[in-house]
This record gives C-alpha cells, structure tokens and sequence, in this order.
C-alpha cells in the first residue's frame, strides 16, 4: 500500500488564507451542518452481539451529540458483516447494493466502522477509498469508552 504525506489543510476565512491545525479545527464553527437523515449514512460492524451492542451505543452518543452541534441523527443503515478479518468482498458487494439501491446512485455522507481488530483498518480504508465514501473507523476498545466528545469531534 502506497503511503503520501498531505499538506496541512487551509482554509479561507474572511478573504485570508490560514492552516488548519488541530487548535483552529477545534475552534472553527461549522459553516453549514450536514443532518444525517434516516439511511443516508451506514455504521459497519462483525455480525455478533458484541459489536452490535457497540454500534447501537455509538449511534445513541451521536444523537446526544447532534443536539449541541444542532444538526440532526436520525437511524443509520446498520451493514453487518461476517467476518472482519476476511471481509473486504462482503463489505464491498454490500456497500455496492446500498449505493444502487432503487436503481439510483445513493451514496453515503460518512460510513463508520466498529473493528475489532486494528490490523483491520487498512484494508477497510481501502474499500472506502475505492468507493470514495468518508469514512472514520472505531476500534472496539475505544467504542466501549465512546463518549460525547469523541462523536462531538466525528460529527464536527
């Protein structure tokens, strides 16, 4: 896997050019919030009660949060898949099926991922760059402590 180093993002403000660093990212409002309607947006997770369960917490934290950010979260379309580690053909025929659904191309505004394993997230991010969908993975571990302010920072 290829691997590039990108600029510092900038952005214009008032007619002036500034780096975006983690501090201004922070503190920058947001200009025009995205609602995350029912279905157009997809949370990935391992078929098994476990991550099922931490899905459906980190959908719960993300309506808290929707409420300061003032946008809205309604219900994700939740893909199960039934292995992780040997998933990217599953993940990519059922990624395809939500984008043409209807016989109309209906892509994703953020897909997130709970993966079990970390040794997973090269080849999910692969599959999402293919498909050019935004993406932002969770491990497990940290999906056990998922707090309002980690969706805070996702839904930003």
């Amino acid at each position: 896997m290829e691997t590039n180093v990108l600029a510092t993002p900038e952005m214009l403000v008032s007619g002036q050019v500034i780096n975006c660093d983690e501090r201004t990212m922070r503190e920058a409002s947001i200009g025009n919030a995205v609602n995350l309607t029912r279905g157009d947006w997809i949370i990935v997770h391992e078929k098994n009660p476990r991550t099922r369960d931490q899905a459906r917490e980190i959908f719960r934290v993300f309506q808290q949060a929707s409420g300061r950010l003032k946008i809205r979260v309604e219900d994700p379309e939740f893909i199960e898949v039934e292995r992780e580690s040997n998933c990217r053909e599953e993940l990519s025929r059922k990624l395809d099926s939500y984008i043409m659904r209807d016989r109309q191309i209906h892509h994703p505004l953020m897909v997130i991922a709970v993966l079990n394993r970390e040794s997973n997230y090269p080849m999910f991010k692969e599959v999402m760059h293919q498909f050019r969908c935004p993406s932002q993975v969770i491990t497990s571990r940290n999906a056990s402590k998922f707090v309002l302010a980690k969706a805070t920072n996702i839904l930003r």
